[in-house]
């Protein structure tokens, strides 16, 4: 289980590394004024360059909201949310003085860094290497099922308050199953249903700890991020449901850039 960890920690630095070159490269290339090929590039990206003083896109298209932009003064730089809230217009973090960016699809989204810090803070360094400190291993159950057989039914009606979470992949489903248990739950379905993407990137409570971890859409998920997500909420058995027939997660856009 710790190797499937450290897989997955590996590949998050890796997709942080290939982001960090797409969006350097596409700085470089609007910086020499080579417009032609800055434009197959900011597409290929879903990029623009943004000017964070003005608020202006100078190139290519921006969308929806960003978690972050790529400075060519000090790397990714955060959505500053308060200036944003007030001001109604996107406004990142940037040095004084250097307020043109880069933003892309790849920086609407942004918890590498935390994932990261997560991984350091329950066992170390996450390149030790693998037989050192002691790795519990949860008994781990399959609940298999096609689309539309009730897995989902079978989650709620199963759902233990006192003893267990739920990861869902998408927040969609997170909503879903919140809709479903919040007759029970109230409020507190927003604490028991999680995307895994949030617990992986700010843990738990202090002292909070489940016996249970239950992934929905299993398969969605790289394994050593469920290894991950079980080891922050202490979790003794995890409940894995899915479809084998589903298609699995596949990192294979990460080293084919």
């Amino acid at each position: 289980m710790r190797n499937a960890f450290l897989e997955y920690i590996a590949i998050v630095r890796a997709t942080k590394e290939v982001n960090l070159r797409t969006c350097r490269k596409i700085m470089q290339t609007y910086q020499r004024q080579t417009e032609g090929l800055l434009r197959v590039l900011l597409e290929e990206a879903g990029a623009a360059i943004y000017d964070n003083d003005t608020s202006q896109v100078i190139a290519g298209e921006m969308s929806g909201s960003y978690m972050a932009a790529y400075s060519d003064t000090c790397g990714f730089v955060a959505l500053d949310k308060d200036r944003t809230e007030r001001s109604g217009t996107t406004t990142f973090k940037t040095p004084q003085g250097h307020p043109t960016v880069v933003t892309a699809k790849c920086t609407k989204i942004m918890l590498d860094d935390r994932i990261l810090e997560m991984a350091s803070s329950i066992s170390g360094p996450p390149d030790r290497p693998a037989g050192q400190g002691g790795w519990a291993v949860p008994s781990v159950r399959w609940i298999n099922g096609v689309p539309g057989c009730g897995k989902t039914t079978w989650v709620v009606e199963n759902f233990d308050e006192e003893k267990e979470v739920i990861a869902t992949t998408t927040t969609e489903a997170a909503k879903q199953l919140k809709e479903r248990l919040r007759g029970s739950l109230g409020d507190r379905t927003n604490t028991k249903v999680r995307t895994m993407a949030s617990i992986l990137a700010n843990g738990f409570k202090a002292n909070e700890t489940y016996y249970r971890l239950t992934v929905d859409e299993a398969l969605m998920n790289h394994f050593g991020a469920i290894v991950m997500a079980a080891r922050l909420a202490g979790a003794r058995e995890v409940v894995l449901v899915g479809d084998v027939n589903q298609l699995p997660f596949w990192t294979g856009r990460t080293y084919l850039q």
